[in-house]
């Protein structure tokens, strides 16, 4: 199944969601973390996203894949939600309106603290309302499931071993529905 053709789907059913993630978390395994599980060394942040790859708001994960560094390649991923902040859309049935699952890998350019951040990812949603409108006048009918597929562009502040990271980015996605631009700004905490 090429990349194309997942974009092309509007639904993707929980066999398919489910491949998807065993497959990212292979690719994800495959990078240059301790074989014997000590992460004290590389770099980690958590973080609370408000727009950006989650669409709402989602709380998230970012490790750096080199021990010492606070730059070159990562990971990340997350888990987001509307919180509701849509309630006035009839939803088909109980639960959240809108659940997200950004994924991404990006890479770091900077100096200590500062740096430009750039990533590729997906971000599967679930869509639990009758109808809403994601990106201007494109919707989605619920209940379903659809996988946006996003790049990232922006500035991270991070901290040299704890303390206060926050940063923001520009979305560049694209869906079955079509493409969108959107901008996302995140606060959090980064330790090693």
């Amino acid at each position: 199944m090429s990349i194309s053709s997942i974009f092309r789907k509007q639904v993707l059913n929980m066999k398919h969601y489910s491949i998807l993630v065993a497959v990212t978390l292979c690719f994800l395994e495959a990078g240059q973390l301790p074989a014997q599980g000590s992460l004290d060394k590389y770099h980690k942040n958590i973080f609370i996203e408000l727009g950006g790859r989650g669409l709402a708001v989602s709380a998230n994960f970012d490790m750096r894949l080199k021990r010492g560094v606070q730059n070159g390649w990562g990971v990340r991923a997350g888990a987001g939600t509307s919180l509701e902040l849509l309630d006035a859309a009839p939803k088909v049935n109980g639960g959240p309106g809108l659940l997200t699952f950004p994924v991404a890998v990006n890479y770091l350019v900077g100096r200590r603290r500062s740096s430009f951040d750039a990533g590729i990812g997906l971000t599967p949603i679930h869509v639990n309302y009758e109808k809403i409108s994601i990106v201007g006048d494109k919707f989605l009918y619920g209940p379903r499931w659809a996988l946006f597929g996003l790049l990232h562009l922006g500035y991270r502040f991070q901290p040299l071993r704890r303390g206060v990271m926050f940063g923001g980015n520009v979305v560049l996605g694209r869906w079955s529905g079509g493409s969108y631009t959107t901008a996302g700004f995140f606060l959090g905490y980064g330790f090693k």
